[in-house]
């Protein structure tokens, strides 16, 4: 794509000559007219020249006739008859070889200028190069098919240069375009060098005894792959320039938002080509994380732009609406989850064909399984972004709906209802008509004081269906939702032609077979495929905690080798390694102690709790699991501050108690089981709340629901006791951040606790 003139770069001044300038001789004088050119665009290509003298043994600029495209269409045209004695299709053959070479040749050599004068024109120099291999060409009947092939192996590690303006240009893209141009030479010199041996022919036939030719192909393509890879790195900056140009702007009309939308679609349609091409090309593991990890942030950045553009649909309307249905927003884990992720992993079935089918609508139902721990949800969450971006740059033909069951939040509700609402709030986020179809239902509905049946919800959620366009819908964690009730509703979602609906869970679920027969593919995320995610994230894990491990393979080997563990094992181990990164000795002792499963690493960090503290930590993990709400850090810090005597049932809240900081809270609980991302406390992981729950009754933390039901309630009482039962508590109130949750809540945890507590029944009565 074109780039936007750089402010700080100036264009060369017009030639005042209207002469071409001659091509250059050897002798000083021919040259002493002409500026010394400036590094290092000129000095590098320079270089290269001296290297095509070297190899070839010919000085380009005594085949000044060979200056453009059409002198050796024409020099190819003179000797056709020549040519046709080795193939009838000689000429034809070769003219369609070079055209695309010399079409990227034109592109390359436009870094230069008009009026940049060079010692050896850079065009001149690439065709005369191009001239003299077909002029040896015309003699032995192996080396014109070496030649062909040559060629064509160029224009293979080539064709994913595409046209780029001069104008403007990038300096870090005027030098990667100056090296591919200089190594193009380069090759010519090297087949050039090996005609005139007469060891050219050893390369068509295979037998690569002349390793000249492949190593200097080699070195083309990976300069080409290195100019692709520096066209998005800079598309990506003046992405993020134009964005904070557009965000400073006074004048932020609408056509500057339609500006940006078609901007959108451009730049994501080259991202997205540009990840493709070098998909087909590149076979090293590394260099394909490199290139998705560069599409990926080019994703991001669109999608901040297409939100900025949807700000004002985001307030108001909106805002009711998702009020009235009680939105569960799954963005802030999601969020959570993808900054936490490496870049490049997932990468088998982001560039696989299940997904890409997918995409297309060959597969409209896939289902994505795997064992707890596996990186289902990381992987998910990459999709997620994924669809977003394809949906950004379809000028509107596609929503993408998501939403995630999350047992590790206790507010959000695990049922149809969570589903519907989430789903319709997001297309009233989308759709206008949507909007202003679900504001007329909620003033039905005592203008939002009282909340819709499931069947006038899913009445219309069909109307809005069947009036879309084409809508991907994204179920994340079925295994931890009421799965029996949801599959009558996804059989409904599968059976709209323009729905492609992608599900996640366990493997192993109640409803497996439901699932099975529901999707048209299926992805399981086997330990070979969780494996290639693992070694990634290794490969990425260079400088954990900072310091940069010296045993990598040695520690690459030991997790790689327990890979069937899961990928969230995988991740704790290296986090466990930060600590001593840079001891060698101590590397190799935990290494040798590495746990054997996610469950005996959780139990391994467990058992290092001191014992004056599980209580307080079981205690926190009850409010974790249990709490009817997020909890804020200011709120989570408030559960600190309680004084719980073995003497008496009913704690005391002691404000003197409290922490420093909210940030003191996090040395309470290791990060290994709850995650402190943001303001909201939650527990880290559903692998985390399973293990909890399946605690034995030995375990100092072994949690009872019910009996943390009753704990909870008589830390709500305390805590109104404290603050005064006719405070009111609908406002927040900075001094008693725990006030509005307890006041809002501590009924409904009377109510499960009571069920087998009969206990908590007198501290009740007292209370009131």
């Amino acid at each position: 794509m074109s780039c936007p003139p750089d402010p700080s770069s100036s264009a060369a001044p017009p030639s005042t000559s209207g002469l071409s300038p001659s091509a250059p001789s050897a002798s000083t004088s021919a040259t002493s007219h002409i500026s010394t050119p400036t590094r290092p665009l000129a000095g590098l290509w320079q270089e290269a020249v001296g290297r095509y003298k070297s190899n070839a043994g010919i000085d380009p600029s005594i085949f000044e006739a060979f200056d453009s495209e059409d002198a050796i269409v024409e020099l190819i045209r003179q000797h056709e008859s020549e040519f046709k004695k080795f193939r009838a299709d000689g000429a034809q053959a070769l003219r369609s070889k070079i055209k695309p070479i010399a079409a990227i040749v034109q592109t390359l050599c436009g870094v230069f200028g008009e009026a940049v004068t060079m010692p050896y024109s850079p065009v001149k120099a690439v065709f005369a190069a191009i001239g003299v291999i077909i002029q040896a060409s015309r003699k032995v009947s192996e080396d014109f098919d070496a030649v062909v092939d040559a060629f064509d192996t160029m224009e293979h590690h080539l064709h994913i240069i595409k046209p780029i303006a001069a104008v403007g240009m990038h300096e870090a893209l005027k030098e990667a375009s100056v090296k591919l141009l200089g190594q193009i030479l380069v090759v010519l010199g090297v087949i050039a060098n090996l005609q005139k041996s007469g060891r050219l022919k050893l390369w068509l036939k295979k037998l690569w005894q002349s390793k000249d030719v492949p190593s200097a192909l080699d070195e083309l393509g990976r300069f080409a792959t290195q100019h692709h890879r520096t066209v998005s790195a800079v598309t990506l900056h003046v992405v993020n320039k134009t964005l904070l140009m557009l965000e400073n702007s006074r004048d932020w009309q609408d056509k500057y938002q339609e500006f940006t939308r078609m901007c959108i679609v451009q730049i994501a349609d080259i991202a997205r080509e540009t990840h493709t091409l070098l998909c087909q090309t590149i076979t090293s593991s590394v260099e394909l994380t490199t290139s998705r990890s560069i599409l990926e942030s080019i994703q991001a950045t669109l999608l901040h732009m297409n939100d900025e553009t949807m700000k004002e649909k985001k307030s108001g309307d909106v805002d009711k609406i998702c009020q009235w249905l009680r939105y569960p927003d799954c963005s802030v884990k999601l969020n959570s989850v993808m900054f936490s992720r490496v870049p490049g992993t997932g990468s088998w079935f982001l560039d696989g064909n299940t997904f890409g089918s997918f995409i297309s609508g060959d597969v409209r139902v896939l289902w994505l399984h795997g064992q707890a721990g596996s990186g289902k949800s990381t992987l998910m969450a990459a999709t997620i972004r994924e669809l977003q971006a394809h949906c950004a740059s379809s000028s509107g033909s596609c929503v993408t709906l998501t939403h995630l069951f999350d047992l590790t939040n206790g507010a959000q509700s695990q049922d149809m209802r969570a589903l519907l609402s989430s789903l319709l709030c997001q297309l009233a986020y989308h759709r206008d008509d949507a909007r202003k179809e679900l504001l007329e239902v909620r003033s039905e509905q005592m203008d939002g004081h009282t909340q819709p049946s499931l069947e006038k919800m899913q009445h219309h959620l069909w109307r809005l269906i069947r009036r879309s366009a084409r809508l991907f819908v994204v179920i994340e964690a079925l295994d931890e939702a009421h799965i029996e009730e949801l599959i009558p509703f996804l059989r409904a979602l599968g059976a709209y032609s323009k729905i492609s609906l992608l599900i996640s869970s366990r493997t192993e679920v109640q409803t497996r077979m439901d699932l099975v027969n529901l999707s048209d593919a299926q992805v399981h995320m086997s330990t070979e495929l969780v494996t290639r995610d693992i070694e990634t994230f290794l490969h990425c894990a260079v400088d954990i905690g900072g310091a940069k491990v010296r045993d990598q393979k040695l520690v690459g080997s030991s997790i790689s080798y327990s890979s069937s563990c899961g990928f969230r094992w995988a991740s704790l181990q290296v986090e466990e390694l930060a600590p001593v990164a840079g001891l060698p000795a101590f590397i190799c002792g935990a290494l040798e102690n590495l746990s054997q499963t996610l469950g005996d690493f959780y139990d391994q960090a467990l058992s290092r709790v001191p014992k004056a503290r599980c209580e307080v930590v079981r205690r926190l993990f009850a409010w974790l699991l249990f709490a009817h709400w997020p909890l804020s850090k200011a709120e989570f810090s408030e559960l600190l501050a309680f004084s719980h005597l073995k003497s008496q049932t009913m704690p005391v809240f002691n404000p003197k108690l409290r922490a420093r900081s909210t940030d003191d809270i996090m040395c309470v609980i290791s990060s290994t089981f709850v995650s402190y991302d943001g303001d909201c406390v939650r527990l880290a992981h559903a692998s985390v709340r399973d293990h909890l729950l399946k605690l034995p009754t030995t375990s100092p933390f072994h949690i009872d629901a019910h009996r943390a039901y009753c704990d909870m309630t008589r830390m709500c009482l305390a805590y109104l006791t404290h603050v005064s039962v006719d405070t009111p508590w609908r406002r927040k109130n900075p001094g008693y951040p725990l006030h509005v949750h307890v006041a809002r809540n501590w009924m409904t945890y009377a109510d499960e606790g009571l069920r087998r507590q009969q206990d908590l029944e007198q501290d009740l009565i007292d209370f009131l």
